[in-house]
């Protein structure tokens, strides 16, 4: 007999991270999302230096199935910019130290 891995079951039940999550306001989903952002990629922590353009389309399509704004109109882009926004503010800091990270 062959097994064949299908579907992330957590995804196929809706629990974890991948249950649909209601927000009210886009700025309280981006801080959502960007403290989880690496477990939505399944990366083992922080990129370096940045996430690439295929992990933030990845970020806007989790936002577009799994988030709903009650009190705005959602807008993807300024949920993940959270996230782009944390790369931003961590590489000012480590190339003042002149540390890696």
């Amino acid at each position: 007999m062959e097994f064949q891995r299908g579907p992330d079951p957590k995804k196929s039940i809706g629990v974890g991270l991948f249950r649909p999550r209601k927000f009210e306001t886009n700025y309280d989903a981006g801080k959502w999302v960007m403290q989880n952002h690496v477990d939505i990629l399944g990366m083992p922590g922080l990129a370096k230096p940045y996430p690439s353009p295929e992990q933030f389309a990845k970020l806007r399509d989790f936002v577009f199935e799994n988030i709903t704004i009650t009190e705005e109109v959602i807008d993807d882009e300024e949920i993940v910019d959270k996230t782009a926004q944390l790369y931003r503010e961590l590489n000012e800091v480590v190339g003042n130290l002149n540390i890696k990270i």
